[in-house]
């Protein structure tokens, strides 16, 4: 659930077609893409891309990551066609904790006993460094909230054009903890992609944050599009992208590009996943509330059953796949000719597992001991007189 509001109506509209593609849909597996060809001649085309590429520092930003992974040949598209190769370090999915079929997998869990399950990706041992980290625009997945409200301020600076940043914020129930950050979204006219007569080309950002005790990004989104006359070529994204994120990605080249790289929390590529994983993984991330009513619990986003057992959190665990840190780029446009538009998606599925169990059991600890404290006042109140 992402709350997020526009208060712009062009930026509305471009935002609608990030959130539409922001939801971690997995790369399907590798397919000939059409044939068509550029809709442009080939001098236009080399004068485009020489001017495209002056401007791919605007679109990324921030570092490009190069931690090489281990030497291992690319494995080609099956059947042969003419599609583009599948690079990856290896064909094994990442390795996934399974439950072992517990007996007391569906014992109730008591009011004190912390949620947990070890399907949980460990933390690593020096905790996240988010330098290491995929970034865009500079902006690294697993900083702090204060972190990122502070850099998107720079970024997107409020304008005469441009609409204010809007920050979703969510409360726990249970406790008087001021209400915390869980969203973020702003947007800007893309002057990169505008023309003299037309600047409807939009740049836009989102973040989700887990809330407290651990408060770091675990989502951020960025949108962008471009005008007739000013738009990259496909081709052109996809090689700037391989330079920021590394040759460890799969693929789908029909339609536009999607492409989808896994790292680790030290930043390390890891293999791409099964086609089945992909088709059917995904995660909580954090609750992008923003409203006054305060959240009753964090798992389920509403008041959880009765009876709570260890079946039902392992499940919660299980959605992620074991997927540390997830990064999506999909491009609109023709294959083989120009992009309308780009969305760069990233996410933090480990940490946001782990932050969605502590907030869950911080809610759990307030509830407790606000039971406990209305039964001693109870159990002081005089009985009534018979």
């Amino acid at each position: 659930m992402r709350a997020l509001v526009f208060l712009d109506s062009r930026l509305l509209i471009a935002t609608a077609c990030v959130l539409l593609w922001s939801t971690g849909a997995p790369a399907q597996p590798c397919t000939p893409g059409p044939s068509g060809n550029a809709n442009q001649s080939v001098a236009q085309a080399d004068q485009q891309l020489a001017s495209a590429m002056n401007n791919l520092k605007s679109v990324f930003g921030g570092k490009i990551l190069r931690s090489e992974s281990p030497s291992v040949p690319s494995v080609p598209c099956t059947p042969s066609t003419s599609a583009r190769p599948v690079s990856t370090t290896s064909s094994a999915a990442p390795s996934v904790q399974v439950s072992r079929g517990n007996p007391n997998d569906k014992t109730p869990i008591g009011p004190t006993t912390p949620y947990t399950s070890s399907l949980i990706v460990p933390a690593p041992p020096a905790g996240i460094d988010p330098s290491k980290l995929p970034d865009v625009v500079g902006i690294h997945i697993g900083e702090s909230t204060s972190q990122v409200v502070a850099q998107v301020a720079k970024l997107y600076p409020p304008r005469a054009d441009t609409s204010k940043m809007v920050l979703g914020q969510q409360a726990y129930a249970y406790t008087n903890d001021p209400p915390y950050t869980a969203s973020l979204a702003v947007g800007k006219p893309n002057l990169d992609g505008c023309t003299p007569t037309d600047c409807q080309a939009q740049d836009t950002f989102n973040a989700l944050f887990s809330g407290p005790p651990d408060q770091r990004v675990v989502e951020l989104v960025r949108g962008l599009t471009w005008a007739a006359g000013k738009q990259p070529t496909i081709d052109t994204l996809r090689t700037a992208l391989i330079q920021k994120y590394g040759e460890t990605f799969s693929e789908n080249p029909g339609g536009g590009l999607m492409m989808v790289w896994l790292f680790d929390e030290g930043g390390q590529p890891m293999p791409s996943q099964s086609k089945l994983a992909a088709m059917n993984c995904g995660g909580l991330l954090a609750f992008g509330g923003g409203t006054a009513a305060k959240l009753p619990d964090y798992l389920y986003r509403a008041p959880l059953p009765q009876v709570v057992t260890q079946q039902d959190l392992d499940r919660f665990a299980r959605m992620s796949c074991g997927r540390q840190i997830f990064v999506q780029a999909q491009v609109f446009g023709q294959t083989g000719g120009t992009a309308n538009s780009m969305t760069i998606t990233i996410r933090e599925y480990a940490a946001d597992l782990r932050d969605a169990f502590a907030a869950e059991n911080l809610m759990r600890q307030a509830k407790y001991a606000q039971g406990n404290q209305q039964l001693q006042n109870a159990q002081q109140q005089s009985a009534p007189k018979f």
